[in-house]
């Protein structure tokens, strides 16, 4: 797994066995987002090629149309979420688990239950870990 930001977006990159996941019946990956927020990804039918990004959070950060989550599927598994989706306050660090599951149930997760990867989310955060020159 991979990540990165910019003024926009949050971005995950995840490395998938593809021959594995297609033997999967009904697969699907979450990604576990700061103040809950999940971001489901499932194959698109008819096409398991292609991937659907669907948000779920217990409080939407905007009322109306939530922005849509870019993501794609090919050697490698890649999804953009928008910043106004995460509603991060300044300086806090975005809370990152990944789970893989079949029909409900829970095949693997990063990191084990009760923890999560924290991460900076902003230019910001990184500018004040850079060492001065």
């Amino acid at each position: 797994m991979y990540y990165g930001f910019d003024e926009t977006a949050q971005y995950v990159r995840i490395d998938v066995d593809r021959a594995l996941l297609a033997r999967r019946a009904a697969w699907a990956i979450e990604l576990i987002l700061a103040q809950e927020v999940r971001v489901r990804l499932t194959p698109s039918r008819p096409d398991p090629a292609s991937l659907r990004a669907e948000l779920r959070s217990p409080s939407p950060a905007s009322a109306g149309p939530s922005p849509p989550i870019r993501c794609a599927l090919g050697r490698i598994l890649e999804t953009a979420i928008p910043l106004g989706l995460l509603a991060l306050k300044p300086g806090e660090k975005l809370r990152l688990a990944l789970t893989l599951t079949e029909g409900g149930k829970v095949l693997e997760r990063y990191p084990p239950p009760g923890s999560s990867f924290e991460l900076d989310a902003s230019a910001a955060d990184l500018e004040a870990q850079a060492w001065p020159v």
